[in-house]
């Protein structure tokens, strides 16, 4: 018996419309849906880009160690205290759409959430706890970073209860408004000369407010009922109590061993290499977060409809959404990294400049990162959805203690000393090792073959890192290595060649000839994409 088939049921709240799996709007279709995320995330690309090259280059490397490190600790302990129950959330809601008082019980549980983090990290905060923990960061930093993380989740929230309704392509528009105002509001301080660590944190959590209060006040003005501050009878509150806890129980070790070893992971590179090595591994690690954007606005909507088919019991549906969607986003994250790990040069002197040169190579291993976590991303929204967070469990409970391991021995100074290059390393085999098992899993129960998807993801980088680094090599005898003309001019020729490649070679991407004819004959070529559902290109 598998681990999901030991998963018991158990007696869920009142609903509405018991039975009934709703879907969106018929308007507001998933390839629709998804063209607006992918614009929004396009925008919030771009907004990336132009952060990326100012922010790092004004706080420097020292000051955005600090930043990458509050974040990521006040983040790590977030997510535990969440329990993973904002995705349960997420499917939830997907499934029982008219059901609004489990919005109520979230909005309680996120509250008491809130209150917990701040004690502990107010106890972190502490001077005998901080000169350890929090070693040359200051209390204002601390305070303000609490602050941005909270924000930033209640607007995660949000976004997900929007996705859950199917009005995804409102709320990107809300979005990419709201990106646009930040990257304005961020071009004016970098010219008053008042980027500093303080007023960025400021600026970031003015920016995520304001989303938070646009997407409220549409679900306002449309009558959308998201009633996340209300009153539930005891009886209510004990059945969601029961239901989230059935849900994320399996997951406590998981989170617990995530918590570990996240922080534990960043303590040792703050603890053996300082804020210089944190600021160059907080760097690399940003510049290749930018390149899952497209794939990051993809995983709501596929765990929507996977969660959907799963509830109905339609293993073969949930088989016919992976084959479609999960090539095509590894080939999108394919382009990018591979052209990025072959310029890597030209990405540090654009976005960091000469203070960030030794970010080199863990920039390089880090982007190597995002061709796993593709599939990572895609296949743990296939495990949410099937609510098997039994095996997410066990998997962590050799993960965890191995990655430790590797932690100290590529990180301490009594070992390896790799500094950020270490962590970098750590990261990149820790989780092709994961991903491979969550693959064979996945695979297992969508009743797909594994040996296409494996060779289709050796066969995409093996083409798209010699086409990178071949137009670099002919491009260098024109322009000085590093430059931003060199980054540039190699973009546009490598986006030429791919492109002739998809043309000649349309089950590259997962695409018939017949697809790809449709495709270029239309002028708005996202409304015949993605493929239909018959495609079985891999």
């Amino acid at each position: 018996m598998s681990a999901l088939d030991r998963l018991k049921p158990v007696k869920r709240a009142p609903r509405s419309q018991a039975g009934v799996v709703e879907r969106a709007p018929e308007n507001s279709t998933l390839k629709k849906r998804y063209f607006h995320k992918l614009s929004s995330n396009a925008v919030s690309i771009i907004a990336g880009l132009i952060t990326y090259s100012i922010v790092p280059r004004a706080l420097g490397v020292n000051a955005y160690g600090n930043f990458s490190y509050t974040n990521n600790v006040i983040t790590q302990i977030l997510n535990f205290l969440d329990m993973r129950t904002s995705t349960g959330f997420y499917v939830k809601l997907s499934q029982r759409q008219s059901e609004k008082r489990i919005i109520t019980f979230y909005g309680s549980y996120t509250a008491l959430v809130f209150g917990v983090l701040a004690a502990i990290v107010v106890i972190l905060s502490l001077p005998f706890i901080r000169k350890s923990f929090f070693e040359g960061i200051d209390t204002s930093i601390i305070g303000l970073a609490l602050v941005f993380v909270c924000v930033k989740w209640i607007s995660d929230i949000l976004i997900k209860i929007s996705d859950a309704y199917g009005t995804t392509v409102s709320i990107e528009r809300i979005k990419i408004l709201n990106n646009i105002l930040g990257v304005l509001i961020l071009l004016a301080l970098y010219f008053t000369k008042l980027v500093n660590i303080h007023f960025f944190y400021v600026h970031q959590i003015v920016i995520f407010g304001l989303l938070c209060l646009f997407i409220s006040r549409f679900f306002n003005t449309r009558n959308y009922a998201v009633p996340l501050i209300g009153k539930l009878s005891g009886e209510e509150t004990r059945s969601y109590a029961k239901e989230f806890y059935a849900y994320s129980a399996p997951l406590i070790f998981y989170l617990s061993a995530t918590l570990v070893t996240e922080i534990f992971d960043r303590y040792l590179l703050q603890h053996f290499g300082g804020s210089f090595q944190q600021g160059l591994y907080g760097f690399s690690f940003s510049i290749c977060a930018v390149t899952l954007f497209f794939v990051t606005s993809m995983v709501p909507l596929f765990t929507r409809e996977l969660s959907i088919a799963f509830s109905n019991d339609d293993i073969p549906r949930a088989g016919r959404l992976y084959r479609k969607y999960v090539p095509t986003m590894y080939i999108v994250s394919a382009y990018f990294c591979c052209f990025l790990l072959m310029n890597a040069d030209g990405l540090i002197s654009t976005f960091g400049g000469a203070q960030y040169r030794a970010s080199l190579t863990p920039l390089k291993i880090l982007l190597i990162h995002p061709l796993i976590s593709t599939y990572s991303a895609l296949n743990g929204s296939v495990v949410y959805a099937k609510s098997g967070t039994t095996f997410i469990r066990n998997l962590t409970m050799v993960t965890a203690p191995l990655g430790m391991i590797m932690t100290f021995c590529f990180v301490s100074t009594d070992a390896l000393n790799l500094g950020a290059t270490g962590l970098a390393l750590k990261v990149l085999l820790l989780e092709a090792l994961a991903a491979f098992v969550m693959m064979v899993y996945v695979f297992t129960h969508l009743r797909l073959r594994l040996t296409r998807y494996i060779v289709h993801i050796v066969l995409v980088p093996s083409v798209l890192i010699p086409l990178a680094f071949g137009i670099r090599e002919l491009l260098l005898m024109v322009f000085a290595a590093g430059s931003l003309q060199l980054f540039l001019a190699s973009g546009v020729l490598y986006t030429i060649l791919v492109a002739a490649v998809v043309y000649l070679f349309p089950r590259f991407v997962g695409l018939s000839r017949e697809e790809m004819g449709k495709l270029l004959r239309n002028a708005r070529a996202w409304r015949s994409f993605p493929p239909s559902e018959s495609a079985n290109a891999i």
